[in-house]
């Protein structure tokens, strides 16, 4: 997950095991905001190391405003295949203007 200008309450990167032809379970994520406004969140799948797909949403916030929690969103992966010894290198930029490099593949 990516999410410039929000607070991360936990591991913004997790596992998750998905079945073919079945529902898999879901991932939360715990984002506290820094200032009012409008924020996007992406989340990026990877299979070892090929990159699946980005689904993103947009979180308001506003003061004196109660939080509520959404029902959650689904994102179908139109293929779970991989390509062997695949890597991607996956470049973020923060909203302090740096970068993050992180490489995936198979066994990192």
């Amino acid at each position: 997950m990516h999410a410039p200008g929000l607070l991360a309450l936990g591991d913004l990167q997790q596992e998750l095991t998905v079945r073919p032809g079945r529902d898999s379970q879901w991932l939360q994520f715990g984002l506290r905001t820094m200032a009012p406004g409008l924020h996007t969140v992406t989340e990026r799948a990877f299979h070892k190391g090929t990159f699946l797909g980005e689904p993103r949403a947009q979180l308001s916030v506003q003061a004196d405003t109660p939080a509520r929690d959404d029902p959650p969103r689904t994102t179908p992966l139109t293929t779970l295949a991989f390509d062997p010894g695949e890597v991607t290198l996956q470049v973020l930029k923060g909203t302090d203007g740096a970068y993050s490099f992180q490489l995936l593949s198979e066994t990192t």
